[in-house]
């Protein structure tokens, strides 16, 4: 089995803490992908405020995938 096939995730949608909670995903590496300039799979659902981070799983997926070699 592909190691790239090994991540599934169980929504197209998900914000920080269900990522972190759901599949043990570090805040750390969730706040460096959101971070990333240019990145178009991460956004805050309220910029102006404390709003969540939220991530399409997909281009999440393939950032991960490049960038941690899964």
């Amino acid at each position: 089995m592909q190691k790239e096939m090994m991540l599934e995730f169980p929504m197209p949608v998900m914000n920080r803490q269900e990522l972190h909670r759901e599949l043990n995903i570090s805040y750390a590496l969730l706040d460096r992908a959101y971070r990333v300039k240019g990145q178009t799979f991460a956004w805050k659902t309220n910029p102006s405020s404390r709003g969540t981070i939220e991530f399409d799983t997909a281009g999440f997926k393939k950032w991960l995938i490049t960038q941690c070699g899964i």
